[in-house]
């Protein structure tokens, strides 16, 4: 046994050893990182607070441990079920109305009807200012597609952000290029700049057959 009680380790709550934002333990010059901190147990997530705490025990300025709600967790099943940041409902019990679940049926992506996996949907929670809160996705390449949200989850970006991003087609992920880009017009359509350019465009239509 590694007997890290004498070394000054402290163990949280749920059983996990109790580490800080730069994944250092109670004990200065001991780190720890994977499925001892307890919580979310997935390679990708070990592997990835591996490399952190390695990296902070031997450089004096350390870096900081991923968001946990940005770790993708994927159920290779077919069609694979994907999930990152929080799902609907936790959403609505954190933000209340102001948390939004925008889906998309894999029968309208194109790439999906192609190959004939439509079975399946992407629904991207998100705040009404488009800052992405959470995914569920149900698709062939569910896990692939929670990846790119869960980058947006980290980044703490808006929907916006997918709507001005270059998405090859067809892929699966050009789906939430699309869903980004109409969300962003719908919130255009809302706004008064719309209505702005509606007036002074009549005024101008006015002024040519007035001429």
């Amino acid at each position: 046994a590694l007997q890290l009680d004498k070394a000054g380790v402290v163990w949280s709550e749920d059983g996990g050893i109790k580490v800080d934002g730069k994944l250092r333990t109670s004990a200065s010059h001991i780190f720890a990182a994977g499925d001892c901190l307890g919580g979310l147990q997935f390679t990708h997530l070990a592997g990835y607070q591996g490399g952190i705490a390695a990296f902070n025990a031997l450089m004096p300025v350390g870096a900081s441990a991923p968001k946990p709600e940005a770790c993708p967790r994927c159920t290779f099943t077919h069609p694979e079920v994907a999930t990152v940041g929080l799902t609907e409902g936790e959403a609505k019990a954190k933000f209340g109305e102001a948390a939004i679940a925008t889906v998309r049926r894999l029968d309208h992506v194109d790439r999906a009807v192609c190959e004939g996996e439509t079975d399946g949907f992407i629904k991207v929670i998100h705040t009404r200012k488009g800052k992405v809160l959470g995914a569920t996705v149900v698709a062939a390449v569910a896990g692939e597609i929670a990846s790119e949200l869960g980058l947006a989850i980290a980044a703490g970006a808006k929907l916006n952000t997918l709507a001005g991003n270059m998405h090859a087609y067809p892929t699966f992920s050009f789906a939430l290029f699309q869903m980004a880009g109409e969300l962003k017009l719908q919130g255009l359509e809302r706004s008064s700049t719309l209505s702005c350019l509606r007036r002074c465009c009549g005024r101008r239509l006015r002024g040519a057959k007035a001429a």
